[in-house]
């Protein structure tokens, strides 16, 4: 990993060492995401108005009816049950725009020759020489912003991003990396096996 000290700073800074001739590049995409955030809001404007709707309808005839009826069990289940969707919704779309300001722009990841450059959210920047790289692999859960695509180096994992993020799919990722590591790494995909 090329990491360079600056003088008198006491420590290493995530800066590139020298220019680096990258052969595939995987830039950060917030388009799939903000349409998320669309699709999630109308669906929590529909469902707010259906709920609304299907409640006047459901009070107004149990109200003309309540002498038969007694306690309204069926509207009482019928509003949680709404009211449960509502919410799920709104976490859902409020979790949805928290990852859409997460991503960044420009490359995330960057495969030459040498060995990788990866861009983090936070606009850090880490190189690895293909030597220092243990594993490329997909890892995580169908949740949020879903699967991570993680890069691991001989001291641990040293960085992820959510596959959402990303303008490419794993499968055009492993071809890039592997026709620029020379068929040294790949990106495991067993991980997608997992998750659903």
């Amino acid at each position: 990993m090329s990491q360079n000290t600056p003088p008198g700073s006491g420590g290493p800074v995530n800066t590139p060492a020298a220019p680096f001739e990258a052969g595939y590049v995987v830039a950060y995409n917030p388009v799939p995401m903000a349409h998320a955030v669309a699709q999630l809001a109308s669906r929590l404007w529909q469902s707010a108005l259906w709920f609304v709707l299907g409640l006047a309808l459901w009070g107004g005839l149990w109200w003309w009816q309540r002498e038969k009826w007694g306690m309204p069990w069926v509207l009482i289940v019928l509003v949680a049950l709404g009211a449960v969707r509502l919410l799920v919704t709104l976490v859902r779309l409020l979790q949805a725009r928290r990852n859409l300001g997460r991503i960044s722009q420009g490359p995330a990841l960057e495969s030459g020759r040498s060995g990788l450059r990866l861009h983090t959210l936070e606009g850090a920047v880490l190189d690895l020489d293909w030597d220092d790289v243990k594993a490329l692999r997909v890892a995580g859960l169908k949740l949020a912003a879903g699967p991570e695509l993680v890069v691991e180096a001989r001291q641990g994992k040293v960085w992820s991003v959510p596959l959402s993020f990303l303008d490419a799919l794993p499968g055009t990722i492993d071809g890039g990396v592997r026709a620029t590591s020379a068929g040294r790494h790949g990106l495991d995909l067993s991980g997608l096996d997992r998750i659903f």
